[in-house]
């Protein structure tokens, strides 16, 4: 889509302006005339480069972020939210025999903090990430309670069972939002 004012600068508007007073009247830099047009002209170059601005809002190919949100929920289309990363962990005692440790406890490893949410077999649990997005995806190894935990020796991540994904992107957002035209065509 192209607009009138998309290339429009300053100086042209206010030329534009000053053209359209008759030319027996004084134009010149410094002249009442010229000196009343000239901030006019500053605020409508301001005025359409806000609208040019909610044109970028307001239409699917350009808008981002809420906006898009917005355009995409008018097609029942929501964004895609951040997911947590499932973890598989062991525990063990001092003797190294596996430990069961309480479900909602919290560890801390890689960056991340974890907490437990179901235990698998003794000794064995699934922990989420609390951060949601890809951050927990990386991390295996050794994790430590986040408070003190009696009789526990060691704790490690042995594996990612599910991985987090990241909040789902524009361009992901925007390419559905389009698909959703095709069914009807």
């Amino acid at each position: 889509r192209s607009l009138m004012y998309e290339n429009l600068t300053y100086e042209q508007l206010l030329k534009e302006k000053l053209k359209l007073i008759d030319s027996s009247f004084d134009k010149r830099q410094g002249s009442v005339i010229y000196d009343t047009l000239a901030p006019n002209s500053a605020e409508s170059i301001q005025m359409y480069m806000s609208m040019d601005m909610l044109m970028d809002r307001t239409f699917a190919d350009t808008a981002t972020g809420e906006d898009l949100d917005k355009r995409a929920w008018e097609r029942n289309i929501s964004r895609k939210a951040a997911t947590n990363s499932v973890v598989k962990a062991v525990f063990t005692d001092e003797s190294g025999e596996a430990f069961d440790v309480e479900t909602g406890a919290r560890f801390s490893g890689g960056g991340n903090d974890y907490c437990i949410i179901e235990r698998i077999e003794k000794g064995c649990f699934k922990l989420a990430c609390e951060t949601a997005g890809e951050g927990g995806n990386g991390y295996t190894g050794k994790i430590i309670p986040v408070g003190y935990v009696d009789g526990l020796y060691s704790a490690e991540i042995t594996e990612i069972i599910i991985y987090g994904e990241n909040r789902e992107s524009d361009d992901s957002l925007r390419k559905r939002y389009f698909e959703s035209f095709k069914i009807y065509s």
